[in-house]
């Protein structure tokens, strides 16, 4: 994607803008997601499987109890989707006013990360200016398979903020040192000098000034690693210097991929960025957020709105979990449908089980149904998450990694940012994917289980 001219002058219909996505109904900047399993690409491996009975090493514990907040309302645009999540804006917010860092935000597809990095950074002070700079590029809008596509992604998205943010005019001298408009892709040492430039029009952070700081987020960073363009590296190279040593500008990555934060490591040292896990809204919040949906919904007839907000919360709780896309879709489905507490009514659930039969066929290359039915039973008959490492010993890593990457299950690493798993693990653990997919682990384990 190219700019026709490279001038501020210039009408801003003639530049080609990276628009970012806008969701209706679902998290803010996030996909819809219905429980079923994302397959990714996977090569052959061998596996060596070993299987023991004991339970005992899976379950992980923890000692910090967890204190429940009030409901709070950052900002009545995002009321709907921000509901109760006070802490994980509070600590974030916090983060991004201090020293600039390299963060990487992790969690299962619409846990609300890119609805969570997106407010906080566009937060106000209390004289209506903005707290900070941000500059958001979505990879799901980027062909990263073609070589230069992020950086003229990068910055078209700089030019477009530019509009809006006079901090960014400065991207109209980077387009012109990346000679953007032009046929050829940049090489790696044009992107290099892009970044170097970007760099230069950047000032250290100076807490006692109150500066405003600039944010860079990249959605979906995963998609990096599909691509071999030479940017990437120069932007990696970028992204460190920028905050780990000269404090000039925070970088957020965010992230579905169970094992992104892996493939980062092998780029950049880990220890120049953080990782933080979104989690699910805890049960009392998530109780809050359901009544919130009902007295809400637009729809919902009075019968309805009375027995959903007189009901046990544990029965709809166990279909949906804590995440705000399934409790909508369980309210939505029973002004739709009526009123049903069977898990296998709900039609997430019904979307994963018929993903997830594939691996109970055998579909998968280095395990089969002997090897599904165990993890589903420790599953079930953990806390919600077992260890990553006991699991690992057991079915062998290339098993586990396939597991994750068909999304039998969620590798979720240590953080003390999300608030869902309890008690808090201390080690890496494996969930599944949300609670529609464990119930329908759970079903499938009783069929296939007596087929043995």
């Amino acid at each position: 994607m190219f700019a026709t001219a490279i001038s501020p002058n210039n009408p801003i219909n003639t530049i080609p803008i990276c628009m970012l996505a806008v969701s209706t109904g679902y998290m803010h900047g996030e996909r819809p997601y219905n429980g079923a399993p994302r397959r990714r690409i996977h090569s052959p491996v061998k596996s060596r499987m070993h299987c023991r009975p004991c339970y005992s090493k899976y379950l992980c514990s923890g000692q910090r109890t967890l204190k429940q907040g009030s409901i709070s309302f950052p900002h009545p645009a995002f009321a709907r989707t921000f509901f109760n999540r006070a802490p994980e804006v509070e600590q974030l917010t916090t983060r991004l006013k201090s020293k600039p860092c390299f963060t990487v935000l992790l969690g299962p597809p619409s846990s609300g990360k890119t609805a969570l990095v997106r407010h906080v950074a566009a937060r106000k002070r209390l004289d209506n200016t903005p707290e900070f700079h941000p500059l958001t590029i979505d990879l799901r809008e980027v062909a990263t398979s073609e070589k230069g596509a992020f950086l003229n992604a990068f910055i078209d998205e700089g030019i477009s903020m530019a509009t809006r943010d006079s901090f960014w005019d400065f991207m109209w001298t980077v387009a012109k040192v990346t000679g953007l408009g032009v046929s050829e892709p940049p090489s790696s040492q044009e992107a290099a000098k892009a970044f170097k430039e970007l760099e230069g029009h950047l000032k250290p952070f100076s807490q006692p000034h109150g500066e405003r700081l600039p944010v860079l987020i990249i959605d979906e960073a995963n998609e990096f690693k599909g691509t071999d363009d030479k940017a990437i590296c120069a932007f990696l190279n970028f992204a460190v210097r920028i905050t780990k040593q000269e404090s000039k500008m925070h970088v957020i990555f965010t992230s579905s991929d169970s094992f992104f934060a892996n493939w980062l490591k092998e780029r950049v040292n880990p220890v120049h960025f953080n990782t933080l896990v979104v989690g699910d809204l805890p049960r009392e919040e998530a109780y809050n957020y359901f009544l919130h949906v009902v007295k809400n919904h637009p729809h919902l007839s009075k019968q309805n709105k009375n027995r959903l907000e007189s009901i046990n919360f544990e029965i709809p709780f166990r279909m949906t979990g804590g995440r705000m896309l399934f409790i909508r879709q369980y309210v939505d489905q029973v002004h739709i449908s009526g009123y049903f507490e069977d898990p296998m009514e709900f039609e997430p659930t019904l979307t994963a089980r018929s993903c997830l039969e594939e691996d109970f066929r055998g579909k998968a290359k280095t395990y089969k149904k002997k090897e599904v039915l165990r993890v589903c039973q420790l599953l079930l008959d953990s806390d919600g998450y077992i260890s990553y490492g006991g699991l690992s010993e057991e079915l062998g890593n290339e098993v586990v990694e396939e597991m994750a990457e068909r999304n039998l299950l969620h590798y979720r690493p240590v953080s003390r940012f999300s608030r869902d798993l309890i008690p808090p693990p201390t080690e890496s653990v494996l969930t599944a994917q949300s609670k529609p997919a464990l119930r329908a682990m759970e079903g499938l384990s009783k069929r296939y289980g007596e087929q043995s």
